[in-house]
């Protein structure tokens, strides 16, 4: 499940080919840009000021995505296709699960939700989040508790 409506699958393929070198073979290190200019507005799920620039696919269900927040932007609620890890690498904003409660996110931190899970995000002042999508995520982490905060 994207973030847009009637959006090919093969389209990273062909944007950005592997390279050959007669000396060294394929190259595989590639400069991708991932700025607000070229993402795409997400339209799904009640979406507002919110766009995102799908990175990379891969073999079975993989997806990574750069997110866009501009300030009041949100992703609204929905249920997750996969696993999914929210990582905040500028910014600031909100996680909300299935019971709608927020919780504040900043860069340096990340979200997990599982594979099905209702949720919805967003933010008050502007952030950029990169989002991993797999169909079985499994988390390798320590979680942080509220209480511990």
């Amino acid at each position: 499940m994207g973030l847009r409506q009637a959006r090919g699958t093969a389209k990273f393929a062909v944007a950005c080919p592997p390279r050959f070198n007669h000396a060294f073979g394929v190259i595989a290190m590639r400069l991708i840009e991932f700025s607000t200019s070229r993402a795409e507005p997400i339209t799904l799920f009640e979406s507002v000021a919110a766009s995102s620039r799908l990175l990379a696919d891969g073999r079975g269900d993989a997806h990574v995505h750069c997110l866009h927040f501009e300030p009041g932007g949100k992703i609204g609620e929905h249920s997750t296709g996969f696993g999914q890890l929210f990582l905040v690498i500028a910014g600031s904003g909100w996680a909300a699960g299935a019971d709608g409660r927020r919780v504040e996110v900043h860069t340096g931190q990340a979200v997990y939700f599982e594979r099905g899970e209702r949720h919805s995000k967003g933010s008050d002042r502007g952030m950029i989040v990169l989002m991993v999508q797999v169909t079985d995520l499994q988390l390798h982490v320590s979680v942080v508790n509220e209480s511990s905060r």
